[in-house]
């Protein structure tokens, strides 16, 4: 598990707070270079879709599906053709 210091952070809906791992970050800007050769509004768009649904993720932590079989605590939760993984904090910490 990778320590706070080599997470980034960024601040999420009211006192709630989110991690995220740089691996994350280079996924979502490779999602967002694929689809912004054809279209980069869409590309932009899709961007703050991920970024409505790791806010609401923010606020109901629990709301993804357990994963146990791949990591303890780890939680997944589907969005279109991706799937995100992450660990609540509350559990984290």
């Amino acid at each position: 598990m990778a320590s706070d210091e080599q997470l980034i952070e960024r601040i999420a809906t009211g006192d709630e707070r989110a991690l995220r791992r740089p691996e994350a970050e280079l996924d979502l800007f490779l999602i967002w270079e694929h689809i912004s050769l054809d279209n980069p509004d869409a590309a932009d768009r899709i961007l703050d879709q991920f970024e409505a649904e790791f806010d609401l993720m923010a606020t109901h932590p629990l709301m993804g599906r357990e994963r146990p079989e791949l990591v303890p605590q780890l939680r997944s939760f589907a969005y279109g053709r991706y799937v995100i993984f992450y660990l609540p904090l509350a559990l984290v910490r």
